[in-house]
């Protein structure tokens, strides 16, 4: 996993990770009905 891990990444950027992976992976909210404050 080491190898593979520096090869390439499994870890998300962190603002993606905030943000949700369905807004920086496809472009969309899963659920536009919940907001965030």
């Amino acid at each position: 996993m080491y190898i593979i891990n520096k090869i390439l990444p499994l870890r998300v950027d962190e603002e993606d990770d905030y943000n949700g992976l369905d807004l920086s992976e496809c472009g969309m909210e899963s659920y536009p009905e919940f907001v965030k404050s």
